[in-house]
C-alpha cells in the first residue's frame, strides 16, 4: 500500500500515513466484533466485514483524494480487525473440540503461505502493470468473500451449536 500510494499522491509521507491508519483501524474491527458481534452469527459479521475489505479496497484504488483514501484504509483495517476475530468464531462453528486446534492449524497453513508469498506476488504485479496489481487485488477479495458466503449455507456440524 505504501507504494500504491506514493504513486498515486507522489509523495512518500503521505503514503506512510495512509498505510499505518490500518493497524490501530484494526483493532476498532477487533473490539466492535468482540462487542457487537457476539449478538450475531459470526458468519455474516464476517460476510458484512468481507464487504467491508472490498469496498475499501475498490475505493483506495480508484480515488486521488487523500480524505477518500484513508477512510477506506479505516474500513480496511475495521473489515479485517472483524475477520480476525470471525476466524476463530466460525472454525469453531464447524470443529468439535478434540480436532479445533488440528482444524484451525490446516487452514493456517494457507494463510502462512499466503502471507509469505503474497508480498513478493504482489510486488511483482505492482512493479509490472498497475492496473493487473488493482484488478488482482479487488478479485481476489471478491472471491474470498464468496467463499465465505457459501459456509452460511452450511450448516454447523459442531454438536455444541445443535438447537
Amino acid at each position: 500500500m505504501v507504494n500504491f500510494f506514493t504513486e498515486t499522491f507522489n509523495d512518500i509521507s503521505i503514503a506512510v500515513l495512509l498505510a499505518s491508519i490500518y493497524g490501530p483501524f484494526q483493532l476498532v474491527g477487533r473490539y466492535l466484533e468482540m462487542k457487537i458481534g457476539k449478538h450475531y452469527d459470526a458468519r455474516y459479521t464476517g460476510l458484512i466485514a468481507f464487504l467491508f475489505v472490498i469496498f475499501s479496497i475498490f475505493t483506495a484504488q480508484f480515488t486521488n483524494n487523500i480524505f477518500v483514501a484513508a477512510i477506506s484504509m479505516a474500513f480496511f483495517g475495521m473489515g479485517h480487525g472483524v475477520l480476525t476475530i470471525t476466524y476463530g468464531y466460525v472454525t469453531n462453528l464447524y470443529f468439535e473440540s478434540q480436532i479445533y486446534g488440528q482444524a484451525k492449524g490446516w487452514m493456517a497453513l494457507s494463510r502462512s503461505i499466503s502471507f509469505a508469498v503474497g508480498p513478493a506476488v504482489g510486488a511483482f504485479l505492482f512493479a509490472y502493470n498497475l492496473n493487473l496489481f488493482t484488478i488482482t487485488i479487488i478479485i481476489t477479495a471478491i472471491l474470498s468473500a464468496f467463499s465465505f458466503l457459501l459456509i452460511i449455507f452450511e450448516k454447523p456440524t459442531n454438536q455444541m451449536h445443535e438447537l
